[in-house]
């Protein structure tokens, strides 16, 4: 899913709920969502991609984050148990792997 330009705290909202609906709706089992089209990223858009992990694990989806650039990650930290990659690509292989692991 990618996020695009600026996701203040009700988009977030809008975003997140509708995500936690289709994920319990569709029974998805992970969520990788693009954060590369974020046009400006601040500790409320950090706590909400927190939120909507937190509340993912809950009803059992993975969550992982792609388009992490080196000064995004520069000015972000770390997220608490969060999956987070530089591109989809690898955030695609760590699901395949994760799939993997569950069926040995």
């Amino acid at each position: 899913m990618p996020l695009k330009g600026e996701l203040d705290l009700e988009r977030g909202e809008i975003v997140f709920s509708t995500v936690l609906e289709e994920c319990v709706k569709s029974r998805i089992e992970y969520v990788m969502i693009s954060i590369s089209g974020i046009s400006r990223f601040d500790d409320s858009i950090k706590q909400n991609l927190q939120k909507l992990y937190d509340c993912l694990k809950l009803i059992g989806v993975e969550c992982i984050i792609v388009g992490i650039t080196p000064e995004l990650a520069m000015s972000i930290g770390e997220f608490k148990g969060l999956r987070t990659f530089s591109d989809s690509s690898t955030g695609l292989k760590c699901i395949i792997d994760l799939q993997n692991k569950e069926n040995e």
